[in-house]
């Protein structure tokens, strides 16, 4: 009886063991939850948006201060061979992180617009008063490079491509 109880006590000390082990080799393959370094975020970014299947060019001047205040100017270009609609525009928002390490922008404003169309001038302005708030998944960010993936209000496939300025 005292054998067995040594090898029940010897197994379980072997399954902890192994336990731990695995634990120990999942938390340093896969680490905890990554958390973005905002001041790689902070700045002034030139950002570029292409919608081939719309025909659709976006070009922006981003800048994202510590303070949680985003600052948009930009210039839309879309059309086909018979027309093209140039329209400017500048934005104001909140920016922070989510749980997942999203970009959330919120409280977004439109602060001006400008278009040669001023029917998708008066559409622009009524879909930011719709809807407010965005959400950017971050594909890829250093210290000069930031690659963003529009999911809300509207996801959008072509990712935004940004550079530091």
């Amino acid at each position: 009886m005292e054998l067995f109880i040594k090898q029940k006590v010897a197994l379980r000390n072997k399954t902890k063991s192994f336990i731990g082990t695995v634990l120990l080799t999942m938390i340093s393959t896969h680490g905890f939850a990554q958390t973005t370094d905002l001041s790689l975020i902070t700045g002034e970014w030139v950002c570029t948006q292409e919608i081939k299947n719309n025909h659709v060019l976006i070009q922006s001047i981003d800048q994202y201060y510590e303070n949680g205040t985003y600052f948009s100017d930009s210039k839309i270009q879309f059309g086909n061979d018979q027309k093209t609609i140039h329209t400017t525009m500048k934005t104001k928002s909140a920016w922070a992180l989510d749980e997942n390490q999203a970009l959330v922008f919120s409280k977004t404003k439109l602060l001006k617009v400008d278009s040669d169309d001023k029917n998708y001038e008066k559409a622009l302005k009524k879909e930011y008063e719709q809807y407010p708030n965005a959400v950017a998944k971050i594909l890829e960010l250093s210290k000069n490079k930031m690659t963003l993936e529009v999911t809300k209000p509207f996801k959008v496939a072509e990712p935004i491509e940004c550079a530091k300025k």
